[in-house]
């Protein structure tokens, strides 16, 4: 799998072959029970290789789309396939079935909809796939979808009063974080117990990095935000602050001591609920007004984020 191949096809056949050459040699082990699961773990690693090929085709500076092999492999994978929904590959082929199809790169999470609709004919499943869609277009979606996404998912949850109750909130909660309404206020901790507020903090621009200590990718930003903080020291008109969202407080403070991080820090384990945040690391901007700019601002690793920030300040 770390070899180097010409296309998703030589990829493939090499795979298969290795498979062929693995279920004779699994042959020799005496335990039938244990031959099951070591010939399931190799097919999840096998598909795990192919479904993601896409990185290749992307790290190689190639349109995601273009390797017909692999577009027809993922075409004919059969997402009523629990497996497929419960590691998350459902909601990756989606994705990359609708950047395929987006001239711009813009994600159609209505359209999203429509492909699950046509794809997956097991009812419980397509419903859970529903759900996930519309929790992403909550958490990361684009303005121009609003309404047509809650009318659609009004009829399809129509027979579900928790889910409608949900639906609501979370249309409600969409409708406040649009780029020129007021943020939403909270009460968060420092590291040394005070309580304060967001709102406190207005006055500045807020660049807010929304994180938690067991967040891989979040940690991979750490050291970037920090080369963000030193550009911009001595600018009063921007305030660099990270909220964590862990439960338990005091890996939150052994990072911190471990870390020594020179801007602000709080705690409040329900942001996310809060700003509709469906997975971290989240980067949001507010102005002096406090008025929010983005709830999807570019991270720190973002190779324009100095000007993007230079821009709003």
């Amino acid at each position: 799998a770390e070899k180097e191949y010409t296309s998703f096809k030589a990829l493939q056949t090499a795979l298969l072959v290795f498979q062929d050459s693995i279920k004779e040699e699994i042959k020799n082990i005496p335990n039938e029970e244990y031959q099951k699961l070591q010939l399931q773990e190799i097919e999840d690693l096998i598909t795990v290789v192919l479904f993601t090929y896409v990185e290749r085709l992307q790290d190689e500076n190639l349109p995601i789309s273009s390797d017909p092999d692999y577009n027809r492999y993922m075409e004919n994978l059969d997402f009523n396939n629990p497996e497929f929904l419960r590691n998350g590959y459902t909601m990756y082929y989606l994705s990359w079935r609708e950047k395929c199809n987006s001239d711009n790169g813009i994600i159609s999470y209505l359209d999203m909809l429509s492909v699950a609709e046509h794809k997956i004919t097991n009812t419980e499943i397509r419903e859970r796939v529903f759900k996930e869609i519309l929790n992403s277009y909550f958490s990361e979606g684009d303005e121009a979808e609003l309404e047509s996404i809650y009318a659609k998912g009004k009829t399809i949850l129509k027979e579900d009063s928790v889910g409608m109750k949900w639906l609501a909130e979370k249309y409600s909660i969409f409708k406040t974080l649009k780029p020129g309404t007021k943020a939403i206020d909270c009460e968060w901790s420092d590291p040394k117990g005070n309580v304060s507020r967001l709102s406190d903090l207005q006055g500045k621009v807020i660049y807010l990095d929304v994180w938690a200590t067991w967040c891989g990718p979040c940690c991979e930003e750490i050291p970037y935000l920090e080369k963000l903080v030193e550009h911009f020291k001595g600018n009063s008109n921007i305030e660099f602050v990270s909220v964590s969202v862990d439960s338990r407080q005091k890996d939150w403070l052994a990072k911190l001591e471990k870390d020594k991080p020179v801007w602000k820090q709080f705690l409040y384990k329900n942001f996310c609920e809060l700003y509709n945040i469906n997975g971290i690391p989240r980067f949001i901007m507010i102005d002096k007004e406090g008025k929010i700019i983005s709830v999807n601002a570019p991270r720190p690793s973002d190779p324009e984020i100095i000007k993007y920030i230079s821009d709003h300040i």
